[in-house]
């Protein structure tokens, strides 16, 4: 099965060179890295330039005259592989020697699944946490669970860590750009789970770079809340019109948002539930007339 990269970057050059030979020196070795680079003003281009020069047959390296964005910039690179397994690279990452060769087993010994996603090694700063451990992921859950835990929590997949078929990426292509948030991994893991072709690896098979110059990251990964805010509620309900807009963009099943109305209700229950009852009483009006939030009457499905 033949492979391709899809590496962005954008100013990007303290790291670069170790998240390069990473991919370089893999025991199955890739066939191609496509190289987006989104307008750099530091050294990334001249980097790319040097790779291209040493790896000719590998490197394919492309320069955007205007800045595309984060999520234009991968939907450009994507769009240019050509492997039948197409990897998804950040700029400060760090593989596993064994990456590629573990990912094209699973798709080898799977046919049914299009996208692979496996655990992290988290490096901040001298400090590294296995991912899936810290935020108490189980990975042994169906993919109809996961879809769930995706819509109502959010993402915790980061691209680096997914590899998915090209067939089955065309299918994605153009991406449908849901929101500022929901960028091109979020709205790639829905969809895969909601299609229920997601397979999870739990060995670390790559190490994920926390530092201050991310634009984009896992932000507050060891934080676990255990008490809710007016604000959570608000978030919850304001996200609303969000997953009715992934519902059409993605053709999402119907019962996504009758579900996550379900969610709603239940943060607004769990919200309340931490008050006596005057107090209780208060805050339900209160989140009524200034939040504009009450309960939601579920339609049947």
């Amino acid at each position: 099965m033949k492979t391709s990269v899809a590496l962005c970057t954008y100013n990007g050059e303290k790291y670069l060179s170790r998240q390069l030979d990473s991919i370089l020196y893999q025991t199955v070795a890739v066939d191609e890295i496509i190289w987006c680079d989104d307008s750099s003003s530091d050294k990334t281009w001249e980097i790319a330039e040097k790779y291209k020069e040493k790896h000719p047959s590998v490197f394919k390296i492309f320069r955007n005259e205007k800045n595309l964005g984060y999520v234009g910039n991968f939907e450009k690179a994507l769009s240019l592989c050509n492997g039948e397994i197409v990897f998804l690279c950040d700029q400060d990452d760090i593989w596993e020697k064994n990456k590629v060769e573990a990912v094209q087993l699973k798709f080898k010994n799977n046919h049914k699944v299009n996208v692979v996603v496996h655990n992290l090694e988290l490096l901040e700063n001298d400090k590294r946490y296995n991912y899936w451990e810290t935020i108490k992921f189980n990975s042994k859950i169906e993919n109809h669970q996961l879809f769930e835990r995706l819509i109502d929590k959010g993402n915790i997949f980061p691209g680096m860590s997914m590899a998915l078929k090209n067939k089955y990426l065309k299918t994605l292509l153009p991406l449908k750009k849901i929101n500022h948030i929901i960028i091109h991994d979020q709205e790639i893991i829905i969809k895969a789970t909601h299609d229920n072709c997601v397979y999870l690896i739990q060995e670390t098979l790559g190490t994920y770079r926390l530092h201050e110059n991310q634009s984009i990251g896992l932000k507050n990964f060891k934080k676990i809340k255990t008490d809710i805010t007016d604000h959570d509620v608000y978030l919850k309900f304001k996200n609303i019109e969000t997953v009715d807009r992934m519902i059409e963009k993605l053709s999402l099943h119907s019962n996504t948002k009758i579900f996550y109305l379900q969610t709603c209700n239940k943060i607004l229950k769990d919200y309340l539930n931490q008050f006596h009852f005057f107090e209780k009483i208060y805050q339900l009006l209160r989140l009524k007339y200034i939040y504009k939030i009450k309960k939601i009457s579920i339609p049947e499905k």
